[in-house]
């Protein structure tokens, strides 16, 4: 999905399932993780329900970990 597909889904609360976010633009990542923790987490139980993890960290049982942990006081988990 591109960033504009992403801000659309976002809009209309059609963002659900997991993604994996891939972007090579900085402002990009900036503005979207601003978005993820504004709009769809809320700034309420972000400490509880926002994780970032770097691929160069990333092994199969830290990602298995992540998919499967649910949201703590939330409907969704970033």
């Amino acid at each position: 999905m591109d960033y504009i597909s992403f801000i659309k889904n976002v809009d209309k609360g059609l963002l659900n399932g997991t993604y994996l976010c891939c972007i090579t633009e900085p402002y990009l990542w900036d503005a979207t993780k601003k978005i993820l923790a504004d709009d769809v987490v809320g700034q309420n139980m972000l400490d509880f329900n926002y994780e970032l993890i770097r691929f160069e960290d990333l092994t199969s049982k830290k990602f298995e970990n992540a998919v499967e942990t649910l949201p703590f006081m939330a409907e969704k988990r970033v």
